[in-house]
């Protein structure tokens, strides 16, 4: 007699994907591995304080592996994905802590500085 209560996971089910899963899918295969995210990796250096977490990935790594995932708060996952590297927005806040005006940050990448002022905000 079959076993109907059995449902294979992972790469036993029928429906798995592998490396083509969606977005979605991937976020839900590292939470279920790694849990739910929840706190930020950047929160002791950058000082962030959005309580909202997320898995992230590691740019230029494998999407299907979920060790390549990484906990960042919300704002943090943001500018991590944005149009600007993670590192130049960083730079740009450091600077402007430094005293460098906007407007010379703004001829300095070339961004208009209404896109300094959001990166500003979101610190």
């Amino acid at each position: 007699m079959p076993n109907y209560d059995f449902h294979p996971e992972g790469a036993q089910s029928a429906s798995w994907k592998g490396s083509t899963a969606k977005y979605a899918a991937m976020h839900m295969r590292v939470a279920t591995v790694r849990g739910k995210a929840d706190h930020c990796i950047h929160r002791n250096a950058l000082g962030c304080t959005n309580p909202h977490f997320q898995w992230a990935r590691i740019h230029g790594l494998p999407v299907d592996d979920v060790w390549n995932y990484v906990p960042l708060c919300q704002s943090c996952h943001r500018m991590y994905d944005g149009p600007l590297s993670f590192s130049v927005r960083w730079e740009i806040v450091r600077k402007h802590e430094e005293g460098v005006p906007v407007k010379a940050l703004e001829r300095e990448y070339g961004i208009h500085n209404s896109t300094i002022y959001r990166i500003l905000q979101k610190w």
